[in-house]
C-alpha cells in the first residue's frame, strides 16, 4: 500500500471499517488465567531491549504475547486496534497498533512491528495473538485477537502482495515506520532526527535498488556480469533474491562489529575492480554508503562517524534534522576536520538562489580558472594555513574555510547562516568539484524559474532547458573563480598582507557553528564582492603568461636523481625506472614574473571597493617565509609541501643540498612548547622519504622534556627559540 497523503485519505474509511471489526472480535482473557508476575518480570527484563517507548515487549514462543506498561489510567480496558503492511526497501513490516482511551478524550498508544519473512510474522497472522497493558505492576487489559478469524474482504486493506527487495534492517524499518505515522504532527528534538535519518535511509536504499533492478537500456548487463564474476564482489550476486541485503549487512558488521572499518579501502578495492561495470560499481557504492549511515553506524541518526586525515575515527553529534535533509549520503571523509561537531550543510534551494552568478563570456570565465590553477600549480611557494578562514562578501557567502590536504584543497563555504558548502580542488588537473545531492538539481530548477519569469516570452521548455544549462555553467563558474583566486593568492603572492588583512575577532555569523565562540585567525581580502562575479583578469595577463608556466611531469632519463624522487613525491608522482621529474616552475622572464606574484586574483574579480581591516602582521607565513630564506643563506634549495595534515605536525618545507636532505616543521607559537606527538608526527613522515632523510623542527618557543627525548632518540633535530629578530648562529 502505498503511503501517501493521498492513498492514507482515501483508505481513512477502509480502516475504520478494519477497526471496528477488529475490536468486535476480540476475546477477554481471564485475569486469573494469566501468570501476571512472571510476564510482568519478562517485560522489566526485556523492556530496555525496544526502540520506542511505546513499543510492545515482544515474546515470540508458541504465539505471540504483547506486553506493555502506562501510567495513565484506562477507561476501557479494551482497545482500538489496527494492522497495517508498510512495503519499504529497508524491511517489509506490518505494524499492529492498540489504542486505550485515557479520560474523555486523550489515547494511549502502543505498537509492534513484525518483519515479512520472520518466525513473528508467522506466528501474528496464524496464532491467537496475546495483548497484556500493565499499570503499576497490575493488569490492567488482557484479550486475546485471532486474525485468521477477520472478514477476508479486509485482508486487501493489508496489502500481503510480495514486497520488493529490501536490505532486511527491521531497525531502520521501525524508525522510517514511526516517521510516517509521525507526519502530521509536530516532531521535534531527538525524535525528529531520528526520523528524517530514516527517511533519507530508505530513500537512498531505494535509489539504488531501484537502479539495479531497472537499468537504462545502454547498461551492458551481460558484459558488466562477466566483470564482476571475477572480481572481490561476487559471492554478493549467488542468491538475486537478496543481494541488496547480501552486501548491506556484509559491510555493516564489517564496519560497526570491529573487524574492518577501512572504509576507504573498500572504497578502493570497489574503484579498482568494478571501474568498466557502472552499474554495479554504482549499486554496490550506495549500498556501502548505507551501510555506513546505518542505524549502529548513526546511533539512529543521532550522530555520524568521520573518517580522519590519519586514518581514524571521530564521531559528530548531530542536533537539527535538516542535517539528513540536506547531507549527500557519501562517506564523510574528513568531516571532524574539515566541518567540526553540529555544523550543518547549506539549504541547497536558498544557497543557489542568492550564489553570485558569472556574467561574463563563459569561454573565458573557464579558462581563467583553468589558466588561475595553472599558475598556482605551477608557480607554488607557500601553503594554505589549515582551516584558514577568508572573509567573504559574495551573494549569501560570508566566508570559506581552506584547508590543503595531501595535493587537493578543500574550501569549506559558509553562508550566513555558519552551514556549509564544499567544493574540492585538484589544482594539478585542474578540476573543481560539489558535493551536492539530487536536490542541487532541484534547486537550479527552482532558479530557472525565477529567471524566466523576469524574461518576456521565454517560458517555452526549450528556454527552459537551455537556460538551465547555461545557469548551471554561470553559477558554477562564480564558485570556480572565488576559490581558484583564493588559492592561487595563497600559494602564489610573497606579500600576503597585500591581499590580506589579519583579524582575530570577526562576526559571529562568518564561521561554521562548530567554530563559534573558538578563536580563529581571518583573513580580510581587500575587496567588496558585487553580486555578479565577473573577469576582469588583464592585470594578471594570465592569457598571455599562461604558456610559459610548466606543470610537473615525467621525462624519459638513464635515472632520476635523490632531489628528483623527492620533488616527484611532493607532487604525488611516483617516478617509474628510465624517468627523471621535471617540477613545476615558470619558463621564461623571472623578473617579470615577479610582478605578477606581487598582484592579488581576488583584486581582479569585480570589486567595488577596498575593506576595512585590521592590520595585524600574518606572522605564520612571514615565520615560514624567514625560515625559508634562513635555508637559502646556507645554501638549501628550499620547497614548500602541501600544509601538514592535521595543521599542527607533519612538514612545512623540503629543502636538499647536494645529497643532503631535510624535512622541515616550522612552528610559529607564542607561549605552548612543542609535544611529543608532533616529534611522533615527523618520524611517520621520514618513514615515506628515502633513507637518510633527516628531519629539523624550528620553533619560536621549546620541546617539552619528553618531545626532546623522542626527537634526540630519533635523530631529528630541533632549533628553539628563534624569533628571526635576531641572527642564527644554529647549523642544520
Amino acid at each position: 500500500m502505498d503511503l501517501n497523503r493521498e492513498k492514507l485519505k482515501v483508505a481513512d474509511d477502509n480502516v475504520k471499517k478494519m477497526m471496528h471489526y477488529l475490536e468486535n472480535n476480540i476475546v477477554a482473557i481471564p485475569k486469573g488465567d494469566i501468570n501476571i508476575k512472571q510476564i510482568y518480570n519478562f517485560y522489566k527484563n526485556e523492556k530496555n531491549k525496544r526502540h520506542f517507548d511505546h513499543e510492545f515487549v515482544c515474546i515470540a514462543d508458541k504465539q505471540i504475547t504483547l506486553i506493555a506498561e502506562t501510567s495513565s489510567s484506562i477507561t476501557n480496558p479494551r482497545p482500538a486496534p489496527v494492522i497495517w503492511f508498510w512495503n519499504n526497501s529497508l524491511c517489509p513490516i506490518y505494524t499492529l497498533t492498540c489504542n486505550w482511551v485515557r479520560g474523555k478524550q486523550k489515547i494511549v498508544c502502543f505498537r509492534a512491528f513484525f518483519a515479512v519473512g520472520s518466525q513473528a510474522l508467522d506466528l501474528f497472522l496464524y496464532k491467537p495473538i496475546q495483548i497484556i497493558l500493565f499499570r503499576n505492576g497490575k493488569c490492567v487489559s488482557a484479550f486475546e485477537l485471532f486474525l485468521p478469524t477477520i472478514d477476508s474482504n479486509l485482508w486487501e486493506l493489508l496489502d500481503p502482495s510480495s514486497p520488493e527487495e529490501s536490505i532486511q534492517d527491521e531497525k531502520a524499518a521501525k524508525f522510517w515506520v514511526e516517521s510516517n505515522l509521525n507526519r502530521d504532527k509536530v516532531v521535534t528534538g531527538k525524535q525528529a532526527i531520528e526520523f528524517a535519518w530514516a527517511d533519507k535511509l530508505e530513500r537512498e536504499v531505494s535509489i539504488a535498488i531501484r537502479s539495479y533492478r531497472k537499468p537504462k537500456p545502454k547498461y551492458d548487463f551481460s558484459k558488466e556480469q562477466a566483470i564482476v564474476n571475477t572480481s572481490s564482489f561476487a559471492s554478493f550476486f549467488t542468491d538475486d533474491q537478496k543481494v541488496a541485503s547480501n552486501i548491506y549487512h556484509t559491510f555493516e558488521q564489517s564496519f560497526w562489529t570491529g573487524y574492518n572499518r577501512d572504509i576507504s579501502a573498500t572504497m578502493t578495492v570497489l574503484n579498482s575492480e568494478l571501474a568498466d561495470a557502472p552499474l554495479h560499481w554504482n549499486f554496490i557504492k550506495y549500498l556501502i554508503c548505507c551501510a555506513w549511515f546505518s542505524p549502529k553506524g548513526t546511533s539512529n541518526g543521532k550522530k555520524i562517524v568521520s573518517v580522519d586525515l590519519d586514518g581514524t575515527y571521530h564521531s559528530l553529534s548531530i542536533d537539527q534534522r535538516h542535517y539528513w535533509e540536506r547531507i549527500p549520503l557519501e562517506i564523510p571523509l574528513y568531516y571532524y576536520q574539515l566541518f567540526g561537531d553540529k555544523s550543518c550543510p547549506v539549504d541547497i534551494k536558498e544557497f543557489v538562489s542568492k550564489l553570485p552568478l558569472y556574467y561574463g563570456n563563459l569561454h573565458e570565465g573557464k579558462t581563467f580558472v583553468n589558466n588561475l590553477l595553472l599558475e598556482a600549480y605551477s608557480l607554488k611557494q607557500w601553503t594554505i594555513p589549515f582551516g584558514a578562514y577568508v572573509q567573504l562578501d559574495a551573494g549569501n557567502l560570508n566566508a570559506a574555510k581552506v584547508y590543503e590536504i595531501g595535493n587537493d584543497v578543500a574550501c569549506v563555504l559558509v553562508d550566513q547562516h555558519g552551514n556549509y558548502f564544499l567544493v574540492w580542488i585538484h589544482p594539478a588537473s585542474k578540476k573543481i568539484s560539489f558535493v551536492v545531492d539530487a536536490n542541487y538539481s532541484y534547486a537550479l530548477g527552482l532558479r530557472v524559474k525565477s529567471e524566466l519569469a523576469s524574461k518576456e516570452n521565454s517560458k517555452n521548455t526549450t528556454d527552459s532547458e537551455s537556460l538551465k544549462e547555461e545557469l548551471n555553467e554561470r553559477l558554477e563558474l562564480g564558485i570556480k573563480i572565488l576559490v581558484a583566486s583564493i588559492i592561487r593568492d595563497f600559494w602564489v603572492v610573497e606579500e600576503r598582507q597585500r591581499v590580506f588583512g589579519i583579524g582575530y575577532k570577526t562576526r559571529k555569523n562568518n564561521r561554521l557553528r562548530s567554530d563559534e565562540g573558538k578563536k580563529a585567525i581571518v583573513y580580510l581580502p581587500r575587496i567588496k564582492y558585487v553580486s555578479d562575479i565577473k573577469d576582469h583578469a588583464d592585470a594578471l595577463n594570465l592569457v598571455a603568461r599562461s604558456p610559459h608556466f610548466v606543470t610537473g611531469h615525467l621525462r624519459k632519463a638513464l635515472h632520476a636523481s635523490e632531489t628528483q624522487i623527492l620533488l616527484a613525491r611532493r607532487h604525488g608522482i611516483t617516478v617509474p625506472e628510465g624517468f627523471t621529474f621535471i617540477k613545476p616552475h615558470r619558463r621564461g622572464d623571472k623578473v617579470q614574473e615577479q610582478i605578477y606574484r606581487s598582484r592579488s586574483a581576488l583584486q581582479c574579480i569585480n570589486a567595488l571597493k577596498l575593506t576595512e581591516t585590521d592590520q595585524n602582521n600574518d606572522t605564520w607565513f612571514q615565520y615560514e617565509i624567514n625560515v625559508k630564506n634562513w635555508l637559502a643563506s646556507n645554501g638549501y634549495e628550499a620547497d614548500h609541501l602541501s600544509a601538514s595534515r592535521n595543521g599542527d605536525g607533519g612538514v612545512d618545507i623540503q629543502a636538499c643540498k647536494g645529497n643532503e636532505f631535510i624535512l622541515v616543521q616550522c612552528k610559529y607559537r607564542t607561549t605552548d612548547k612543542i609535544g611529543p606527538e608532533v616529534i611522533r608526527e615527523m618520524m611517520g613522515t621520514l618513514q615515506t622519504f628515502p633513507k637518510g632523510s633527516r628531519g629539523v623542527i624550528i620553533t619560536t618557543t621549546d620541546l617539552t622534556s619528553g618531545a626532546k627525548e623522542l626527537a634526540a632518540e630519533h635523530g631529528i633535530q630541533f632549533i628553539v627559540g628563534i624569533d628571526f629578530a635576531t641572527s642564527i648562529n644554529y647549523e642544520i
